[in-house]
């Protein structure tokens, strides 16, 4: 089975510079490359040796994005959340939403186009290049299901809740019509 890992993400900003050179504050990223994008615009990469955010604009480029569109936030672990937040705050942005639970602490942040960010430190002082072992949030992967198809057996209560309620709103509906109340249409 292939094994891959994260390379880049292309993310669009109105002003490249300005969120390059908080990243780099941020993180001890370095820029690896600007130039010309292949289609209306510019970029500039900055991150690590292996992995990178891309930060591109262009003149069709306005941020102003909102929450979970397109993506819901960009994840970045460190060793000191507290001097994390302190250049965030410098940068004239504002962190919110200071969790404290396994594996560890975070804060969030928008950057100046509407993007979220989450600023992690795992717990014990872990390092970014350690790996995060943690136990899976929702067990086991369920089994394979069979090819084989089978027939629904009716449960020994009925089919559904919803049909066994839909037949006592019937019949109580012919009750309220038959006994005279004229809100109900008897059918």
């Amino acid at each position: 089975m292939p094994k891959g890992k994260l390379e880049h993400v292309n993310i669009s900003v109105t002003d490249p510079e300005r969120s390059a050179a908080l990243l780099q504050d941020l993180l001890g990223w370095k820029e690896s490359w600007r130039g010309d994008s292949q289609k209306y615009g510019w970029t500039i990469h900055v991150g690590d040796d292996h992995d990178y955010l891309a930060l591109y604009t262009g003149d069709h480029v306005t941020g102003e994005y909102s929450k979970g569109a397109p993506l819901n936030h960009v994840a970045f672990t460190v060793v000191d959340l507290d001097g994390a937040k302190a250049i965030v705050a410098e940068a004239g942005l504002k962190p919110f939403g200071h969790d404290d639970y396994d594996p560890g602490k975070r804060f969030y942040f928008f950057d100046w186009d509407g993007i979220e960010f989450e600023v992690v430190s795992y717990a014990g002082g872990r390092t970014m290049n350690e790996p995060i072992l943690r136990e899976p949030m929702f067990g086991p992967p369920p089994a394979r299901q069979s090819k084989v198809r089978c027939e629904p057996t009716p449960p020994a209560h009925g089919w559904s809740v919803r049909s066994r309620l839909i037949s006592l709103l019937q019949g109580t509906q012919k009750s309220r019509a038959s006994s005279g109340d004229p809100s109900v249409h008897a059918a």
